[in-house]
């Protein structure tokens, strides 16, 4: 995944063999997990694979990829739409990760 150069980071869910690219107008961060809108439907107690893509040199020169584990909590259709509200619960937090979900914090938006 090449990160978007007016982006500072961005999330990447793997599921098996399924995966997916997210940007912050889909998605709310905390220190402790994140809410994402997807098109999938995940059961609670799955285990997903949560990766943050950090550009890094303004965006110029490709970033580091940044790994972590998250549980999901709770999964539940968004009215009128075909998409799904999911929220993970992180299992492991480094200092890398929490400086990147800060910045994705102050620019994700918050879901009713």
């Amino acid at each position: 995944m090449i990160p978007d150069p007016d982006k500072t980071a961005s999330i990447h869910l793997d599921y098996g063999a399924d995966s997916a690219d997210f940007d912050v107008q889909d998605l709310h961060v905390c220190r402790q997990g994140l809410r994402i809108k997807t098109r999938w439907y995940f059961e609670p107690g799955t285990e997903l694979s949560v990766n943050f893509q950090v550009a890094e040199d303004g965006g110029t020169g490709g970033g580091r990829l940044l790994r972590t584990e998250g549980i999901v909590v709770d999964c539940s259709r968004v009215d009128d739409e075909k998409a799904y509200l999911v929220s993970v619960l992180f299992l492991e937090v480094t200092e890398d990760i929490l400086t990147v979900i800060r910045d994705l914090a102050e620019e994700s938006v918050e879901f009713s």
